[in-house]
């Protein structure tokens, strides 16, 4: 009888060394899986960092307009006034 115990004994806590290791497994891979996201996200920060950095510079901003979109700066002489009573006719 106390042979029977004994190994009841033995059988479950085997059971249970073996679900603590898959658990611990499935544990670990979870946490390798977040470390790698945590890097690319942390990757990704860095390079927005570097972006908006570039964007912040007035020179740049100034440059991209002049050139890329072809805008100037407006001059005096280039404002026209338009009377809304000259649009009603």
């Amino acid at each position: 009888m106390k042979l029977v115990i004994v190994m009841t004994l033995f059988v479950i806590s085997s059971l249970a060394l073996v679900d603590a290791r898959y658990n611990g497994r499935v544990l670990h891979a979870k946490k390798e899986e977040l470390l790698k996201r945590h890097e690319r996200i942390k990757s990704e920060i860095s390079s927005y960092q570097i972006i908006l950095t570039e964007l912040e510079d007035a020179s740049r901003i100034i440059s991209a307009a002049e050139n890329d979109l072809k805008m100037r700066y407006i001059k005096p002489q280039d404002i026209v006034n338009h009377s809304l009573t000259a649009s009603k006719k």
